[in-house]
């Protein structure tokens, strides 16, 4: 393994347990899917994408 390699593996497993560690985002209130459905607060972001809707979400309200 040449030196750049080596470094290249130090770097990119670094970055994988740092990336692993990472605390799970919840859904704030107004939070829009995309399927267009609006979810309620306090879900994973996992969570949030299986819900579906029968009317989503369009635009703003004139």
């Amino acid at each position: 393994m040449t030196q750049t390699n080596r470094w290249l593996m130090w770097l990119l497993t670094g970055l994988a347990i740092v990336g692993c560690g990472k605390e799970e985002t919840l859904t704030q209130g107004g939070y829009i899917n995309l399927a267009g459905c609006e979810v309620p607060a306090g879900l994973t972001l996992e969570q949030a994408e299986k819900i579906e809707c029968s009317a989503p979400v369009t635009g703003a309200l004139p």
